[in-house]
């Protein structure tokens, strides 16, 4: 169940030039997902079939994902509650140049090998940047104790990790087949030692099902995941199952041509207001109050017809990304309010 009432949209602002030219085809999608073309203020609920331009977003909604077949041979898996940017895609005789953003959520990618060699393929998220050829990896982008925090694990192929962003003594790190890693953890420890291997179980799980995610290698207590127990036998290595939808929190969106900004937190007010429900308490505590309350309120804002979404942009000579919330009417789509 989708609340229009508390979705969000993130929106991309960027001067450069981009191809009209699809770059990419939706094959396949669960639940609610959809797209923000680049410079919009609206986002596009997308189905099998759909194009994808250069620059164009995708969000993903609590227990929906959606594959993407890029005109390169590549596929790339969104998951639940995820924004992923496609910031640059190019295929020519010489060299093959893709960029994307993962600023939140799951990924699982298959890179397909074009010209080997020549190819600069990265997927930048907040904490780490990774450098991909002929490869099958996945990347959780996620936020502990407010803090982000991303997992990168490779299951063929080859990546090169970039981590300048961290307190680590290596700016770069490779991977073997089989081998995760969590920034914070190599962050603390500040040793290649916490490079760790998947269980023999864990990588065919993962190989077999190509639309398995991989589960988030730090806990919410700020505590790491024991690679002791099997990874496969958490509910987080796949969809979730919970049937409670929360919106996006807020977190870095592009801020002008190519670069990456936080956006504002909003501290929401301690209130005593709770759900009911200790899982969406627990989901809701980062929102910011406005958000929070629309959620607790949906019930009522929906028979009052009275919806809302959010959207950060920049505000010339504030510097900073700025919040806004607009109304909508609940009967202005199909979305199921009760």
């Amino acid at each position: 169940m989708i609340m229009k009432s508390f979705s969000i949209l993130l929106l991309f602002f960027s001067f450069s030039s981009l191809s009209s030219e699809p770059i990419g085809e939706i094959i396949k999608t669960k639940g609610s997902v959809y797209k923000i073309v680049q410079g919009e203020e609206q986002r596009i609920e997308v189905k099998v079939g759909d194009k994808i331009l250069e620059g164009d977003q995708i969000n993903t909604l609590i227990k929906s994902f959606t594959k993407i077949s890029l005109i390169d041979g590549s596929n790339i898996v969104v998951g639940p509650n995820s924004l992923f940017h496609i910031k640059e895609l190019n295929v020519d005789q010489d060299k093959r140049q893709n960029k994307f953003d993962i600023l939140k959520g799951k990924i699982r990618a298959k890179i397909n090998t074009v010209k080997e060699g020549k190819d600069e393929i990265l997927f930048n998220s907040r904490v780490v940047s990774i450098g991909v050829r002929g490869t099958e990896f996945l990347i959780n982008s996620y936020d502990v104790k407010g803090l982000p925090s991303d997992d990168v694990a490779l299951l063929e192929g080859k990546v090169n990790a970039n981590l300048e962003k961290i307190d680590f003594p290596q700016n770069n790190i490779d991977l073997d087949p089989g081998q995760a890693f969590n920034s914070n953890k190599l962050s603390q420890t500040k040793s290649l030692d916490s490079i760790q291997t998947l269980s023999a179980e864990d990588l065919e799980y993962l190989k077999k099902n190509p639309e398995s995610f991989l589960p988030e290698l730090q806990l919410p207590s700020g505590e790491f995941r024991n690679f002791d127990k099997p990874l496969t036998s958490s509910a987080s290595v796949s969809l979730p199952t919970a049937a409670v939808a929360v919106p996006i929190s807020a977190i870095p969106v592009l801020a002008g041509a190519g670069s990456v900004a936080a956006a504002s937190k909003v501290v929401a007010p301690k209130r005593k207001q709770k759900s009911g429900n200790p899982n969406t308490d627990k989901l809701l505590k980062d929102e910011p109050w406005d958000i929070r309350d629309a959620i607790l309120n949906q019930a009522k804002l929906a028979k009052e017809n009275e919806c809302f979404y959010w959207f950060y942009k920049p505000i010339p000579g504030r510097g900073g990304l700025e919040r806004f919330r607009r109304e909508e009417a609940c009967d202005d789509d199909d979305e199921d309010y009760e």
